[in-house]
């Protein structure tokens, strides 16, 4: 299956997500109720008084109590509830990031213990046929005991060696499936394609990493944690203001129809509020350095990342480049020699032997390369590449949508 496919199924699936989704979708119905007007009072009066004219001893009236929102209270209302919105929207977006994450590096575990175990089954091939040789070669007299010994030690290392690679694939295959949330046996029949080495120069990793304190969710979320600070030390001040109500209504009293409008003011107690105003301007300096400490640490984390993702790279084609081709020389020189009857067959078969660990040895730097560029992307919270970007875009897009 196609990585993109993958991420889809995978993102349908997370239960992390569709909580996410749910608190999203309750704190944009919060906003909502936010920005209505706070409900009207209706009053209805009757009154009956023996003393007054027995034809007319009844007072019927009605009013209606409008709440009037001063003084930005209203405003203040909707700023908090917009910031609780956003910051469930950076969860939302900060789940389909980790569904992701860990989507490419169970695929990244997956590859490499499945081409490690190739490997590691050839050079137990290899290593058993040397064995036997040594054993004839012994039979004959050809070889003291301690050759013997010695491949008979080496072959049970590389069976023990074949059973650990078979484990770690089951693993690989275990965290896949826990991704994916699917069954095990599906994911050891998945077919995946494999993630192309990224090749990423200094300018761009510092685009990325600049464009992140723009993207980053962990950014993001403390940016609106101060924002919603903000707005509750508003809504706190708000609150030192009177609480004024219009009551217009209609009276008929005794015969006579009357208009009455009357304006009530609740007056908080004097400096009422003063002590949860203090507690949000310190929360909202605390927010404040909050967000200085997460930058702070955002961009230490990038360094180590970068420096730590080209280490892996010259790593694994400096590896590549010198043992691998020296390898492939060997195998090729010791191939011809046999052919021509100036090597034995146990020179081939120790070449054959030494080619393939130094392919799984290349295949465990690649694996190393994989996950430091894995590291490194996820301190940006987004891809090293462009069309994957586009699709986490239009995935929480839909998640935005309840599609």
């Amino acid at each position: 299956m196609a990585y993109t496919d993958l991420l889809a199924i995978a993102v349908r699936r997370s239960p992390g997500i569709s909580q996410a989704q749910s608190e999203y979708r309750a704190s944009q119905a919060r906003a909502d109720a936010a920005g209505q007007m706070r409900p009207l009072g209706l009053t209805l009066t009757a009154e009956y008084s023996k003393g007054a004219d027995a034809a007319k001893p009844w007072l019927f009236g009605t009013s209606v109590d409008i709440p009037l929102d001063l003084a930005g209270q209203r405003e203040a209302r909707m700023a908090e509830a917009r910031f609780v919105s956003l910051s469930a929207h950076f969860v939302m977006a900060a789940a389909l990031w980790d569904v992701r994450s860990q989507l490419r590096a169970a695929i990244t575990e997956v590859h490499a213990a499945r081409q490690i175990l190739v490997f590691s089954r050839d050079a137990y091939d290899l290593q058993r046929a040397l064995a036997d040789l040594e054993q004839r070669k012994f039979d004959a007299g050809e070889t003291p005991v301690g050759s013997v010994i010695a491949s008979q030690q080496m072959l049970d290392a590389s069976r023990q060696d074949l059973q650990q690679q078979q484990v770690d694939l089951v693993n690989a295959q275990i965290q896949l499936a826990g991704v994916l949330n699917i069954p095990v046996e599906q994911a050891r029949t998945l077919a995946v394609d494999n993630i192309p080495l990224p090749e990423l120069d200094r300018e761009t990793i510092a685009d990325n990493e600049e464009r992140s304190l723009y993207t980053h969710s962990e950014i993001f979320a403390a940016i609106s944690a101060y924002d919603l600070a903000e707005a509750r030390l508003k809504s706190e001040v708000a609150k030192q203001y009177p609480d004024i109500h219009l009551s217009p209504g209609i009276v008929w009293e005794r015969g006579v129809f009357k208009w009455p409008l009357s304006v009530g003011f609740s007056l908080p107690p004097l400096d009422m509020n003063k002590a949860n105003i203090g507690a949000a301007e310190q929360d909202r300096i605390a927010a404040a350095e909050k967000l200085d400490a997460a930058v702070d640490a955002l961009g230490r984390n990038q360094r180590v990342a970068a420096e730590t993702y080209f280490q892996q790279r010259q790593n694994y084609d400096l590896y590549n480049t010198l043992s691998v081709t020296l390898a492939a020389k060997e195998l090729s020189n010791a191939k011809h020699l046999v052919a021509s009857g100036y090597s034995s067959a146990d020179t081939l078969l120790a070449a054959k032997y030494k080619y393939y660990q130094t392919l799984r040895t290349a295949a465990q730097k690649r694996a190393d390369f994989l996950r430091a560029s894995n590291a490194l992307e996820n301190t940006w919270n987004q891809s090293a590449t462009t069309e994957e970007n586009d699709q986490l875009s239009r995935i929480l897009l839909d998640l935005e949508n309840d599609l």
